[in-house]
């Protein structure tokens, strides 16, 4: 806790002075700093025991020139408001695992994926800009793909070729994806955003019964008793949705987390005190029906 403060006061401070003289070999929160202004980007190569980097919604920042001289990350996000132009920075960060870029696009392309050979997981987060994911197939290693808001988007195949792919997430795209989920068979977290899942939930229930963990948000699912198959799963997410029918959950013997976070008080959580074990709820505040039947029955976290 005491480090975590040290870095959050950092921008009450000279920042060149404060990092030097406070930070400069602090052992942070498990090498963990946040930046939320551009000022401070030149001097984080001042810490010496940093690894997982993450930078804030700054509206001028172009390129990651800023990356090459720090410490060898394993972890960089970076949110920014305008288009990035180069990410041949990342070639000097070789232990790089997860990488996190979320923003208007990248007009420089990706090739430089192919020498992040420890790459594991990454999130891309983009616009209308970016029309290929070929670029997945440069990172024979992922684990962990995350992709939202590329509506540009008109094919997801290369997807397919990610033999070691575990966990999936899915925005807005052109490209219908589930002949691409379908042909995944390592896959076994998988989450559908903004409509990807074009609302019909029984064209994926061939996978269902191996998945550990679902999630679905944003837009209508259809019909919700094929939820029913997801007899491995241990949480669950449906968030977003309007009036969303929980009946098919109550079968889950593995089911640990319930997250109906943005259903608001449409959603009625009373067929839940029928679950075998007894599970977490997160909630948003406010009224939701059928609270008082399973309050004393399952854990209930208000957001």
């Amino acid at each position: 806790m005491i480090q975590y403060e040290l870095a959050e006061v950092w921008r009450y401070f000279d920042a060149e002075e404060y990092v030097k003289s406070v930070l400069a070999h602090a052992p942070l929160m498990s090498g963990v700093i946040n930046v939320e202004r551009r000022e401070h980007l030149g001097f984080v190569r001042y810490l010496t025991n940093l690894t997982k980097l993450h930078v804030t919604d700054l509206r001028d920042v172009v390129d990651l020139d800023w990356i090459r001289r720090l410490p060898c990350l394993d972890l960089l996000n970076v949110s920014t408001k305008r288009p990035l132009v180069d990410l041949t920075p990342l070639r000097e960060h070789c232990d790089l695992t997860c990488l996190i870029i979320q923003g208007e696009g990248v007009s420089g392309g990706f090739d430089i994926f192919s020498e992040l050979s420890n790459m594991s997981g990454i999130l891309l987060n983009f616009g209308s800009d970016v029309r290929s994911v070929d670029f997945v197939n440069l990172m024979p290693k992922l684990t962990q793909l995350w992709l939202g808001r590329m509506s540009s988007v008109e094919n997801l195949e290369p997807i397919r070729m990610l033999s070691r792919l575990t966990r999936l997430e899915l925005g807005t795209c052109k490209a219908d994806p589930v002949p691409v989920v379908l042909q995944c068979p390592s896959v076994t977290d998988l989450r559908f955003f903004e409509g990807s899942l074009r609302q019909d939930l029984s064209r994926i229930k061939p996978i269902l019964p191996r998945l550990t963990s679902f999630g679905v948000a944003g837009a209508p699912i259809g019909d919700s008793a094929p939820l029913s198959s997801l007899t491995q799963a241990t949480s669950v997410r449906l968030g977003y949705l309007t009036h969303p029918d929980l009946r098919p959950l109550v079968g889950l013997s593995n089911l640990r987390d319930i997250n109906l976070v943005g259903c608001g008080s449409e959603v009625d959580v009373s067929p839940l005190v029928a679950l075998p074990r007894r599970v977490t709820i997160r909630l948003e505040q406010g009224s939701v029906r059928g609270l008082d039947a399973v309050r004393g029955r399952h854990r209930i976290i208000r957001r």
